[in-house]
């Protein structure tokens, strides 16, 4: 239980949260920062006063977490009395702040929840020892801190002799006694976190208490199921609960920093890799918080950026689903405009090449060299190629990477020829350079393929080809089964493609 709360050290508090249950778990461009800004929601009138015995600076700066991310919010500069105030109007969500300490970048932090006035004391020698004034908030959020610290200094001694002794001939007793003693302190640390959560549900600590919580209790028949579908109604069970007692719509769900690690990891420990997947659970989250802004601004900036960049095969999906689904139906009267024309423009060249799509209808030219001297050209579609398997390559004769990777693809299709599959090769050279595919193709010993070309590079009007090699494997109808894929691992994902293909069948 205590290695999902706070930890406090001298110069910052950092949030852990660990499971004990996840053992059952199993660029293209940079978006953000040119299209959403975050707005500092408390919009009466504050003033909040920070003083300290030993801080000999005359600022302070006030910053605030969003999400991953720590924005400032205010530069404080030390009054006549060696106060620092922060005061105004304008909107300031609740939520976790910091103040940053010159010349050493030393930290302390407070909370700012439905108070407009309150008096911090900090010591520059223990900044883990605030001193909150007219604060319940504060008082309750250090309090908190203090205690759980207090508690890990008992419950870690016990772990360090649980380790020593565990698996000792003679020593079981001890260590069941040392475990006896660690649950104990656990039971005691929730029932801590429950009376928070009851007597002060609207509470900044009450919310971090839920959002740093995945000690996930089973029921005591599925506790007890160690078959491998007791495992997979484990993992059910916990995926159900992670979010329990979160509410969505809460104000301070961006402004800290936890909650965005808590999502990332459940984005990447639990939800399947598979971009259906994942837009599945974009559907339940981004409508369950529908109404906060800062929070659907932040995680529709987030996962943009995340799936725009796709690093992971497929995911370019997730990309052009917020796209059509959220941005083009109005989710972001936030975003600048004319910046989103870029944005959409990349949807719109993903689209017809996502995974499960029907390969755009490619037309290209297949020359002949005749004994004369002459050349014959001849129209080529790509839907009139039949095969089982066709491997639709863009290449290019001055392609460092393209002429690294060719062995391996026709060593691939001499390998499964025998299975009727075809590579349809276009050279990507364009007009005056076209003529040097021909002789790459000999040199690169590519005679058994398709190999085609076009001078005008016409084909570009309905696939887009922004680099070499691009490639993808089609099916014996041209679905795009696979693309984007290390062309020297060819072999290996298409042998998985036929186990995968066969077990459906």
């Amino acid at each position: 239980m205590l290695k999902n709360v706070t930890k406090c050290n001298k110069t910052v508090v950092n949030f852990i949260y660990i499971s004990e249950k996840q053992k059952y778990m199993r660029s293209r461009f940079s978006i953000i920062a040119i299209i959403f800004s975050f707005c500092n929601v408390l919009s009466a009138q504050y003033n909040y006063t920070f003083t300290s015995p030993n801080y000999d600076r005359d600022t302070l700066i006030i910053g605030y977490y969003s999400g991953d991310k720590t924005l400032v919010k205010d530069t404080l500069y030390k009054d006549s009395k060696g106060k620092f105030l922060m005061s105004g109007s304008d909107k300031i969500n609740p939520g976790l702040y910091i103040g940053l300490l010159k010349p050493d970048n030393n930290i302390f932090q407070f909370v700012i929840n439905n108070e407009s006035k309150f008096e911090i004391k900090f010591d520059t020698a223990q900044l883990n020892k605030i001193e909150p004034t007219h604060s319940q908030e504060n008082k309750l959020f250090f309090d908190y801190i203090a205690y759980i610290n207090q508690q890990r200094g008992r419950i870690e001694p016990l772990n360090t002799l649980v380790k020593n002794n565990e698996g000792v001939q003679g020593k079981e007793l001890q260590v069941n006694k040392y475990k006896n003693q660690i649950e104990e302190i656990n039971q005691e640390v929730k029932s801590e976190q429950k009376r928070i959560s009851t007597s002060f549900p609207q509470s900044f600590t009450s919310f971090l208490v839920k959002a740093t919580n995945d000690d996930i209790q089973f029921p005591a028949e599925l506790e007890k199921d160690e078959s491998e579908e007791g495992k997979v109604k484990k993992y059910l069970y916990y995926k159900s609960r992670f979010f329990d007692g979160i509410d969505f719509k809460n104000p301070m769900l961006i402004n800290n920093n936890f909650f965005h690690s808590k999502v990332t990891n459940y984005f990447d420990r639990l939800v399947s890799p598979l971009s259906d997947s994942i837009i599945v659970e974009i559907d339940r989250f981004l409508p369950a918080m529908q109404g906060n802004e800062e929070a659907v601004k932040y995680f529709l900036s987030s996962w943009i950026s995340k799936y725009g960049n796709a690093k992971i095969i497929g995911h370019d999906a997730v990309y052009v689903h917020l796209m059509d689904n959220y941005f083009k139906k109005g989710w972001a009267p936030w975003s600048d405009p004319e910046k989103m024309k870029t944005l959409y423009k990349y949807a719109d060249e993903w689209r017809p090449i996502l995974i499960g799509k029907q390969m755009p209808k490619i037309e290209t030219y297949k020359k002949t060299f005749n004994a004369n001297g002459t050349v014959d050209s001849s129209l080529v579609k790509i839907y009139d190629v039949k095969a089982p398997y066709t491997v639709a390559i863009f290449w290019a004769s001055d392609c460092g990477h393209c002429s690294k990777v060719m062995p391996s693809l026709v060593s691939w299709e001499e390998k499964y020829r025998h299975l009727g599959v075809k590579v349809f090769a276009v050279c990507a050279n364009a007009y005056d350079k076209e003529n040097a595919c021909w002789p790459a193709v000999k040199e690169k010993k590519m005679d058994n393929f398709i190999n085609t070309s076009d001078y005008y590079q016409t084909y570009r009007r309905v696939i887009s080809i922004p680099s070499t090699p691009q490639i993808f494997i089609l099916d014996e109808n041209k679905k795009i089964l696979l693309k984007g894929f290390d062309v020297l691992k060819i072999e290996e994902i298409f042998e998985e493609i036929l186990k995968s293909r066969s077990s459906k069948s």
